[in-house]
């Protein structure tokens, strides 16, 4: 029998494969799946080099579901972050929260809000969300406190500036109080832009009360380091992510002029996925 011609040929080299898996073992690398328009991690490592050589804020927004509502992964991306680059606080918070009561990385009360969120099924008006999926409506008196803590994760118990989010139809009469000390009062015209008023020191707890906020919706606040890592949880139990669509442009890009993020993660995925499920094309 003729043998074929194949079985003359001698075996093929053997090619070294052109990727060589640097990472220990136990350990997952982070891959750069971008190309040569340099839209992957490559400007979020150039923010770190430039924070190394001047000193400034290198933000970090996380948009995810459930499982990180109680700050979990993200503390300690926070921390391993902060440790090493710099910074302190907990970063935005919404004003009320359904978490505030198991989430271990800060002390957060709240008392005469109207809440409103985006995977609420009825009376939530997309037209008024901000980045984080809600918007708050105050009562005369409501107030909300962030305190820091230091038993879980580290640089969390001070901040050295608190900062609170509002768009205002009407003038607003707020009440700042640093670590329950003298009340300082801010008063604000009426504007057409998203709002922020920030308190500086070392602020170990911050008080914001609402004396008169007529037509204000309010949105959250925020604890963090001049400079260094600052990371945001923003988390919507129930997400698929797809409600990131409905917020509107005019929010996303002032949201963007008061607090422009080097680094935006998405987890998400446990709220779409089935047993059967295989297209996720939508």
């Amino acid at each position: 029998i003729a043998e074929e011609p194949d079985s003359l040929l001698p075996p093929p080299p053997k090619v070294k494969p052109a990727f060589v898996d640097t990472c220990r073992a136990g350990m997952t690398c982070i891959e750069d799946y971008s190309d040569s328009t340099l839209r992957g991690m490559t400007p979020f490592y150039r923010a770190l080099d430039e924070l190394a050589q001047r000193p400034r804020q290198v933000r970090i927004a996380v948009f995810g579901d459930s499982f990180i509502e109680a700050d979990i992964l993200t503390a300690d991306l926070r921390n391993m972050l902060q440790d090493k680059y710099g910074g302190c606080g907990v970063g935005f918070v919404t004003i009320t929260s359904m978490t505030s009561g198991f989430r271990p990385t800060v002390r957060h009360s709240f008392g005469g809000w109207q809440s409103h969120s985006v995977m609420d099924s009825t009376f939530f008006d997309r037209k008024k969300q901000g980045i984080s999926g809600h918007y708050f409506i105050p009562r005369e008196g409501a107030y909300v406190e962030l305190r820091g803590q230091s038993k879980y994760a580290s640089l969390l118990d001070t901040c050295q500036q608190a900062s609170i989010f509002f768009y205002n139809k009407d003038s607003v009469h707020l009440t700042a109080r640093v670590n329950r000390g003298e009340s300082k009062n801010y008063s604000l015209a009426p504007s057409g832009d998203l709002q922020k008023i920030s308190v500086e020191g070392r602020i170990g707890s911050v008080r914001w009360t609402v004396d008169r906020a007529d037509s204000t919706l309010f949105y959250g606040l925020a604890m963090d380091g001049k400079k260094g890592i600052i990371l945001d949880n923003f988390s919507l139990r129930g997400s698929s992510g797809l409600s990131l669509r409905g917020i509107p442009q005019q929010m996303l890009r002032q949201f963007n002029e008061q607090r422009p993020y080097d680094l935006i993660i998405l987890e998400y995925g446990l709220n779409v996925a089935t047993e059967r499920g295989r297209n996720y094309d939508h």
